[in-house]
C-alpha cells in the first residue's frame, strides 16, 4: 500500500486532511483516485460552501475529472440554477457548458433553460454569436432544439444572411436545418443567379443533395440549355454530366439535345473528338443518335481515325456495323492492299 501510495503521489497530509473532513474510511485504491484526478482536500472545503456536502470518494472524482469547481457552482446558482445534482455538474463540465453565456442567453430570451438543454447547445456548438444573428434576422424565438439542429448540421449563419440578401427572406426552421444538412453553396447558388436560374429554397436543397454543380448549369446555359427543370437538372447530375462534353458538341454542331440525349452520350461516355473524326470520313451533322450508338459499340475517335487512314469509305450505319464486329482498321487496310 506504501508503495502504490508513493507511485501515485499521494501526500501523508492530504490523507489526514480528509480523515478531518470526514472521509474516515478511504481505502488505498480511493486516495489513488483522489490524487490521480488532482482531488485535495481543499476541494472538498471549497464544494461545501458551494452547497455540495457528503460527496462521495466518486462523484469528487467525476466533479474533478470534468474541470467542475466550486467558482462554477456559484456561478450557476446566481444564474438560477441551484440544487444540481453531481450527474448535472458532471454533464456541464463534461460538455464544456460555458457559465459566463449565461447571461447573454438570458438576454436573448433563454433564461428558463434545464441542464438538458444548456448541454446540448454546448454540445452541438450552437454560438451566442449565431444566436444573436439569427435573431437580427427575425428568428428570435427559436427553441433550444431548434437551435440544435440548425447547428448539429452545419448550417453557417453568414450563408443564410447571404440567402436572405439573394431573396430568400421566408426561410422555415426545417429550410435553415436542410441547407446546412445538404450543404448548399450558396456560392452556387449566386452563379446560378446570375445565369438566370431563381430556384425555391426546397429546389436549392434538392440540387446541393444530388450534388448539382452551378458552374456547370451556367456553363449549360451559355451553350443554349436554359429552361432546364429541377428534375432535368438532377437527372443530369445523377449520370455525371460533364459540361464541357456538352459545350465541345455544341461548338462542332451538336446542338440542341434533349436532356435524354445529352444522358445517353454521357451515359456511353461519348467523346466529343468523334465528332472530328466523322467530318474527316464525310460526315457532318451527325444526329446524336448515331453517335450513341457508335458509343454503345465502343467506336471512339481513334477507331474512326484508323479508318480514315485505312481509306475507308462507309455510311454511319456501315460504320457502326463495323465496330458492332470489332473489324480491325489495319485488316481492312491488309484487305484493299490485296484487291489491288
Amino acid at each position: 500500500d506504501l508503495v502504490s501510495l508513493s507511485k501515485y503521489g499521494v501526500d501523508p497530509d492530504d490523507i489526514a486532511e480528509f480523515r478531518s473532513a470526514g472521509y474516515g474510511n478511504l481505502s488505498t485504491n480511493d486516495f489513488i483516485e483522489l490524487s490521480k484526478y488532482g482531488v485535495d482536500p481543499d476541494d472538498v472545503a471549497e464544494l461545501r460552501s458551494a452547497g455540495l456536502t457528503n460527496l462521495s470518494v466518486g462523484e469528487l472524482v467525476d466533479i474533478s475529472k470534468y474541470g467542475v469547481d466550486a467558482d462554477d457552482i456559484k456561478d450557476l446558482a446566481s444564474a438560477g440554477y441551484v440544487n444540481l445534482s453531481v450527474d448535472d455538474l458532471v454533464q456541464i463540465g463534461k460538455y464544456g457548458v460555458d457559465v459566463d453565456d449565461l447571461a447573454d442567453l438570458s438576454k436573448l430570451g433563454y433564461s428558463d433553460m434545464d441542464v438538458g438543454e444548456l448541454v446540448e447547445l454546448s454540445k452541438y456548438g450552437v454560438d451566442i454569436d449565431e444566436i444573436s444573428e439569427l435573431a437580427e434576422m427575425g428568428y428570435d424565438d427559436l427553441t433550444v432544439d431548434e437551435l440544435v439542429e440548425i447547428s448539429k448540421y452545419g448550417t453557417d449563419v453568414d450563408d443564410l444572411a447571404e440567402l436572405r440578401d439573394m431573396g430568400y427572406t421566408n426561410m422555415s426552421v426545417n429550410d435553415m436545418i436542410m441547407i446546412g444538412r445538404y450543404g448548399v453553396d450558396v456560392d452556387d447558388v449566386r452563379t446560378l443567379k446570375n445565369a438566370g436560374y431563381v430556384f425555391t429554397v426546397d429546389e436549392m436543397i434538392q440540387l446541393s443533395r444530388y450534388g448539382v454543380d452551378g458552374d456547370e448549369i451556367a456553363q449549360l446555359a451559355r451553350v443554349g440549355y436554359k429552361d432546364l427543370s429541377i428534375d432535368e437538372l438532377v437527372d443530369m447530375a445523377k449520370y455525371g454530366v460533364d459540361a464541357d462534353d456538352i459545350t465541345k458538341l455544341s461548338d462542332r454542331g451538336i446542338k440542341n439535345l434533349s436532356v435524354s440525349q445529352i444522358i445517353d452520350l454521357t451515359k456511353y461516355d461519348v467523346d466529343p473528338d468523334i465528332v472530328a473524326e466523322l467530318e474527316k470520313l464525310g460526315h457532318r451533322n451527325v444526329k446524336p443518335d448515331y453517335l450513341i450508338k457508335m458509343a454503345k459499340y465502343g467506336i471512339d475517335a481513334d477507331y474512326l481515325s484508323d479508318l480514315h487512314d485505312a481509306g475507308v469509305e462507309a455510311s454511319l450505319d456501315e460504320i457502326i456495323e463495323l465496330g458492332k464486329h470489332n473489324v480491325d482498321p489495319d485488316f481492312i487496310r491488309k484487305m484493299k492492299k490485296g484487291n489491288n
